[in-house]
């Protein structure tokens, strides 16, 4: 083994003979396990690393038994004093021509960070789906309030006071719907099905640069909006005929002038009652800056 590559080795890597003894320890595993040269000679069960990653002995028994690599991706590092770190671990058996044990290479990669994300984004997905599923309520009862209006618009010309409670339960869903959509990380645009747009949230405001006082009753199509929104015609299309949710990329500049490339989901907006054909569809903008 190359003393000096393997001591200036970017990841931490230890390695032990058939009876289980240290017989090398590079910098890099120095500095993780608060090791020291002098280390090295000694059992691996007199070292805290042993004792305080519970999984790794008995890793290191499979790899004698099997004579084969192993991988862990989840295995507890408990410094003394500090915070549970998480490891990813690689066992290399070291072998002779006949496929005698002589020894192991344990290599450790620290990945607390990583898990952290991943945890995170996991999150995050539960978050969207659940902000998604309450908007799609909110606008079922949104078409809900719309189908009562219009059965009741003759009767409501003569009772003004009925009218009052019925703008005030509208304007109260408004303002759910305004915090729902102020919640979603991505832009939402709802259009009806001629394309004219009925949402506009503020983060597509941020995306495009358009308010929602210039954009909603407006033709999708026709928005200076500095993106290619004519390509959005041919999916959109295909969704309100039926077909199944799309995805679309676009390059554009957003409202400052800088160049973003655009994701936008297209998904259905279920039809009014005796309606067939979807009522319009919902489109979820997320951008990022090309880099």
């Amino acid at each position: 083994m190359d003393e000096t590559g393997f001591d200036c080795a970017p990841i931490a890597q230890i390695v032990i003979d058939d009876q289980n003894r240290v017989t090398g320890i590079n910098q890099a595993a120095r500095t993780l396990f608060s090791l020291r040269q002098h280390d090295v000679g000694r059992p691996l069960h007199d070292l805290e690393l042993s004792r305080r990653t519970g999984e790794l002995r008995s890793l290191i028994a499979d790899v004698r038994k099997t004579q084969r690599t192993l991988v862990r991706s989840d295995v507890t590092w408990q410094p003394q004093s500090a915070e549970p770190r998480t490891l990813a671990v690689q066992i290399d058996p070291l072998t002779l021509p006949r496929t005698e044990f002589t020894g192991a290479i344990v290599t450790c990669t620290d990945v607390t960070e990583q898990r952290a994300l991943q945890i995170e984004l996991q999150q995050a997905r539960r978050e969207l789906t659940i902000a998604y599923e309450e908007l799609k309520a909110t606008v079922d009862a949104l078409e809900t309030t719309s189908d009562e209006l219009r059965s009741t618009n003759e009767a409501l010309e003569t009772m003004n006071d009925e009218l009052r409670e019925r703008t005030s339960e509208t304007l109260q869903a408004d303002s759910v719907l305004a915090a729902v959509l102020s919640g979603i990380p991505q832009g939402v645009v709802v259009v009806d099905d001629r394309l004219r747009v009925i949402v506009w949230s503020r983060r597509a405001t941020d995306l495009w640069g358009l308010s929602d006082d210039e954009a909603e009753g407006e033709h999708l199509l026709n928005l200076d909006s500095g993106i290619s929104v004519e390509r959005l015609r041919d999916p959109i299309r295909r969704v309100l005929a039926g077909g199944k949710e799309a995805e679309i990329e676009l390059d554009g500049h957003d409202r400052r002038g800088k160049a973003v490339h655009v994701k936008i989901g297209i998904a259905p907006l279920e039809s009014l009652p005796g309606i067939d054909e979807p009522f319009g569809a919902i489109l979820l903008v997320s951008a990022e800056r090309p880099g």
